[in-house]
């Protein structure tokens, strides 16, 4: 378990100096373990898939589509292995008929934006499901400027009418907003 917490903490400072302290990660443990005593340590969500194409004992292209394919739901995470070309080649025989069923391919991440869902850091996911809550893809904000020379004014608004705060000295706009 100490080896374990220090493995963590070394792998937090190397993905803060790579993606910023304030970016946040998904964690996948190895094969999918991790004891309570190392989880209450995670600075990060833990995600674990709803669907094993088991690809990797599988071997075999026909078999990890028709899994793929039948074990699939609306907000499954699905653990494949790119190392095999069955495995690649299932995915590739697969994507037209998950889009043709309405399936949209995204990140962790934005499938749980999406649900207007929170992962926490130290808790375990398997999954997404549709929660009656879909946010939709992430539309970039509109910007307009006006003015001329060093007089220049910045408008920014979000296609969805939600109000867009911004600093320019770097200070976090949460805080920033009270002072306007």
């Amino acid at each position: 378990t100490e080896k374990a917490v220090q493995e963590i903490e070394t792998t937090d400072q190397i993905l803060n100096r790579i993606l910023g302290a304030s970016e946040s990660y998904y964690l996948r443990p190895p094969y999918g373990n991790i004891k309570r005593e190392v989880l209450a340590e995670m600075n990060a969500p833990v995600v674990i898939w709803s669907v094993d194409t088991i690809d990797w004992q599988l071997l075999n292209t026909k078999k990890v589509k028709d899994r793929l394919l039948e074990q699939t739901f609306d907000g499954s995470i699905v653990l494949m292995h790119d190392i095999h070309y069955t495995t690649v080649d299932a995915v590739l025989a697969a994507l037209d008929s998950l889009a043709a069923s309405g399936y949209e391919f995204v990140t962790i991440k934005e499938l749980y934006r999406r649900r207007g869902q929170t992962a926490y850091a130290g808790n375990v996911y398997y999954d997404r499901r549709a929660n009656g809550t879909d946010y939709g893809f992430a539309q970039s904000p509109v910007m307009d400027v006006s003015g001329a020379g060093e007089t220049l004014e910045v408008t920014m608004s979000s296609p969805d009418g939600a109000p867009i705060y911004y600093t320019l000295d770097g200070t976090d706009p949460k805080t920033a907003v009270n002072d306007i």
